[in-house]
């Protein structure tokens, strides 16, 4: 009833700015995200909210877009279709949300679970070298394409100018990885430890180590990334004496 009583007012008073403001958050109570985006251009235009709150309003819209594309089920699971609707959906998107850390970071997980890891390799390189994000290098390493000779090769051109990230070397191990390039990854591994005592860079030295023989070198990276583990849990109280949870179980 409120969404049909502010289209007809809109319909009488286009330029009115409350109208608007209260259309759109009609639109996304109602989760219209196809409605909403078409909204977005208008709210600027009459500036109905600060830049920074309509840019949230336009990036919660663009995922909440990818996600519905993405949610669609099959009998087969993923199917072209599903490909289909999330690329769709993609191409919506303002090219400058395109480029967009979280929403890149989206739309390839999504093109990833279902299978379609060229179109998700695309679209990193393309906003890894528009704006340099060290959780899409990661991903990068993650996902694995066809032509897995072509991600390790433009990995390593992105190191000449970041030669100093632990996390693209992480990346770089990885991808050394799927290539069969042991030495090479074991080199990678072992210089993102030098720059960041990280837990993956250690369970990833350690698997390697064990897969080429080397049992006390992987125990000791596979216990090193344990122990950083738990430094990140939250720390547990030492009790002095047994609690009374503890007395009444004895």
């Amino acid at each position: 009833q409120a969404l049909a009583t502010l289209l007809k007012l809109r319909k009488e008073h286009p330029k009115h700015k409350h109208i608007c403001k209260r259309l759109q958050e009609v639109y996304m109570a109602l989760e219209d995200w196809e409605a909403l985006s078409q909204l977005i251009p208008v709210m600027r235009k009459l500036k109905v909210a600060p830049l920074a709150e309509l840019d949230d309003i336009e990036k919660k819209t663009a995922l909440f877009q990818l996600e519905r594309a993405a949610k669609g089920q099959s009998d087969t699971g993923k199917t072209e279709k599903q490909v289909a609707r999330v690329v769709a959906a993609w191409n919506q998107i303002p090219t400058k949300l395109r480029r967009d850390e979280a929403i890149t970071l989206a739309y390839t997980k999504y093109l990833k679970a279902l299978g379609k890891a060229e179109y998700a390799v695309q679209a990193l390189i393309d906003s890894i070298n528009f704006h340099w994000s060290e959780k899409l290098v990661e991903q990068f390493g993650l996902v694995k394409a066809e032509d897995i000779k072509h991600q390790l090769l433009t990995a390593e051109r992105w190191l000449q100018e970041r030669n100093n990230s632990a996390v693209l070397m992480l990346t770089l191990g990885r991808l050394s990885l799927l290539n069969k390039l042991w030495g090479k990854a074991r080199e990678y591994f072992t210089s993102s430890l030098k720059l960041k005592n990280s837990v993956e860079a250690c369970a990833e030295l350690g698997r390697l180590l064990n897969c080429l023989g080397d049992e006390p070198g992987s125990r000791r990276y596979l216990q090193q990334s344990v122990s950083l583990t738990q430094q990140q849990l939250p720390q547990l109280p030492m009790p002095n004496q047994q609690t009374p949870l503890a007395q009444s179980v004895g």
